[in-house]
């Protein structure tokens, strides 16, 4: 029995109890999971008919005047001429079919930050989100898939750092899961939150909890969630972890218990903001190397960013089987490097990443056209690499080869028979879209959120004639309240300086305000 939104509001009151008493997280009438994904049952078919077929698959190639068919979950037809009787037939005439998109590092639960482009990191992980309740949580995150999907994106890395609380980082999970987007879900195993709304706290405890080593209940609740809601190994989204900052001042030591702790939870896949640089210089302690000698950084690993990065330790990423999600348009905007291009050419895996919404589009193609400039203005020899590009190679990083790096190749990122169906059709019908030109060109180019005709995840139709399908609308409205709630309570926080006086609300919203060296306030404490 499927968990309906209005089923996790009523019952997330016991999760805490739940989770220190044993009980199951949430259960249904006749105490079944009541979590699980509903998925297309085998023999539904639908034949897709009449496409250009930007395959991504190097032995199929492009296919023009192509058709798809799927049963159930899967692509198990690729050709000309394709007959399925009983099939739902669908004319994509005219159209471009192409794989759904992997996005390699996202927030789900940051959707809602697209409203406000003033953000800093200050106030939105230490003010707002910690004024968030729960439901907010589970709306944000559900509205954070539904954005993905509709921007064509069928599979990401969800990076959640929203785990405050044990209620907030179960609610993020079934949000994420009930949107129907496709990939891994990573709580990230550290923050627990020492404050909340109306205290008064030193600025520099609050900025150190985000990232602090994990509490024992992070890895319990993880445990209850693999359990319990993502117990279904077919199910589009799977069960994964992120680690606390390892760059950010613990030992050694403690940063391989908390890893070998993450590992013993099978976690599909671990991932994490690993820099290699604090404040523009490399960092003492280098997590790639240190971690893989001692066998804790496996082939279920994507690092988040990896702005620092050595070529050396690119590499070894590639050797050992892990992945990068570089996130261009984020990068560029901080003026920060990115190894985006070192990845392509050193072979590494890699995929692009939106990273958060709070001042990045939802369009997921923009991402992608936003990397060849993020190229061409980056640093070292990123110009230099991007010279020897071409639009079928941004293509692939955001599809196939974005794939390799979540670790799901073998299942997504092509269409190829025997793969999930995770598809996008595309309209080309609008002014500005050309119909000649190669069909990764065209769709490089000139393909944006507006042509996106259909979505498939995992062979389920999850946007139908440019509309998500089931998507209420009035949650959205729902969230934008719970957001100005979640902001007035998280303003009154009130941080102190360094030199003792408070810091209002206004300082630590301004661009201009370091978190690392906290600028007083007028104030008198």
């Amino acid at each position: 029995m499927k968990m309906t939104r209005k089923d996790f509001l009523r019952t997330s009151a016991a999760a805490g109890t739940a989770l220190f008493t044993g009980m199951p997280l949430f259960t249904g009438a006749a105490g079944a999971s009541a979590t699980s994904v509903a998925r297309p049952r085998q023999g539904r078919m639908t034949l897709i008919k009449g496409a250009s077929i930007l395959s991504m698959d190097p032995e199929l190639g492009d296919i023009i005047g192509g058709d798809v068919l799927i049963d159930g979950t899967k692509i198990i037809k690729v050709g000309h001429n394709i007959e399925a009787p009983g099939a739902e037939l669908i004319d994509a005439t005219d159209m471009i079919l192409m794989p759904g998109m992997c996005d390699g590092h996202r927030h789900l639960w940051e959707s809602m930050a697209v409203t406000r482009p003033d953000l800093t990191l200050v106030t939105w992980h230490l003010m707002w989100a910690v004024g968030m309740k729960p439901e907010a949580v589970y709306d944000y995150c559900y509205l954070g898939g539904k954005m993905a999907i509709n921007s064509g994106v069928t599979r990401v890395i969800d990076y959640c750092h929203v785990t405050h609380t044990p209620a907030k980082m179960e609610a993020a999970a079934h949000g994420a899961v009930d949107s129907g987007i496709g990939g891994v879900n990573c709580p990230q195993l550290s923050g627990t939150v020492p404050f909340g709304p109306g205290d008064t706290v030193d600025f520099k405890t609050a900025w150190d909890t985000m990232r602090g080593p994990a509490d024992d209940w992070h890895f319990e609740m993880a445990e209850k969630l693999r359990d319990e809601l993502f117990s279904d190994s077919e199910a589009p989204l799977q069960f994964g972890v992120a680690h606390s900052s390892a760059e950010g001042g613990a030992s050694r030591k403690s940063i391989h218990a908390e890893w070998a702790r993450a590992q013993a939870l099978e976690p599909k896949m671990m991932t994490g903001h690993v820099s290699g640089r604090h404040a523009g210089k490399a960092a003492e302690y280098r997590v790639v190397p240190d971690l893989i000698k001692a066998g804790l950084l496996r082939d279920n690993y994507i690092v988040g960013h990896g702005n620092g990065l050595t070529d050396d330790e690119l590499i070894m990423l590639r050797d050992v089987g892990a992945g990068v999600g570089s996130t261009p348009r984020a990068e560029v905007r901080m003026n920060i490097p990115m190894p985006l291009g070192r990845c392509h050419k050193l072979g590494t895996p890699v995929a692009f990443g939106v990273d958060h919404l709070i001042y990045n589009p939802l369009d997921y193609f923009q991402h992608i056209r936003s990397a060849d400039i993020a190229m061409y203005a980056g640093r070292g020899e990123n110009k230099e690499i991007a010279k020897t590009m071409t639009a079928r190679d941004y293509m692939h990083i955001a599809t196939l080869g974005g794939a390799k790096a979540l670790g799901m190749d073998s299942k997504v990122g092509s269409i190829t028979p025997g793969k999930l169906a995770d598809i996008v059709l595309l309209r080309t019908d609008r002014l500005g879209f050309p119909a000649i030109d190669d069909l990764a060109e065209r769709v490089y180019t000139y393909a944006g959120i507006q042509d996106i005709d259909s979505v498939w995840v995992q062979g389920k139709l999850q946007k139908k004639d440019g509309e998500l399908v089931d998507f209420d609308k009035g949650l959205y409205k729902n969230a934008i309240k719970s957001w100005d709630i979640a902001r007035a309570d998280g303003e009154t926080i009130k941080f102190i300086g360094q030199n003792g006086n408070i810091l209002t609300a206004e300082d630590v919203r301004s661009p201009a305000f370091n978190p690392g060296r906290p600028q007083p306030a007028s104030t008198p404490r």
